[in-house]
């Protein structure tokens, strides 16, 4: 494929012009976004990122393709290979991308459910602590009256 892209690039420069120059404009834009590719996908694992600069190279590509074909049908047939390869290339970034926000919603769900237990917990306690039951009310101010002293304890007046 690389060959390839060579190649046309070479034929699209040797013609040259104004017509020349932007479609290796473009040749050049979406050889770096070729490079950026990989690097966010496999070696930083940034799903949804690799996802975006795949589409913005597609849209680079297929400028590219047809700018080289206006130029010189040829360059822009020799980009037809690699066109087709970044498309199929694609649907592995689109594929990340969806079992990722799965896998994330599927933690995010266990959490939620935890968050909902607790708050019902928190709010159970706190209409406890509010309105306490009568035997520990009750336990409470005779203690604090000093009538009753609870085991081991030491009370003095």
């Amino acid at each position: 494929l690389y060959l390839l892209m060579g190649y046309a690039s070479y034929l699209v420069a040797e013609k040259g012009g104004e017509g020349a120059e932007k479609a290796l404009f473009f040749y050049h834009v979406q050889l770096l976004l070729n490079f950026l590719w990989p690097v966010l996908f496999f070696k930083f694992e940034l799903f949804f990122a690799a996802a975006v600069e795949i589409v913005l190279l597609l849209i680079f590509l297929a400028v590219t393709t047809v700018l080289f074909w206006k130029v010189r049908p040829a360059a822009g047939a020799l980009m037809l290979p690699y066109l087709a390869w970044t498309v199929f290339a694609s649907y592995p970034a689109g594929c990340a991308v969806f079992i990722c926000s799965l896998k994330k919603m599927a933690e995010q769900e266990p959490q939620k459910a935890h968050q909902n237990k607790k708050s019902e917990q928190q709010q159970a306690d706190s209409i406890f602590h509010r309105n306490p039951s009568p035997p520990a009310y009750f336990k409470q101010q005779s203690m604090r009256r000093g009538r009753k002293k609870e085991p081991n304890q030491s009370f003095t007046m």
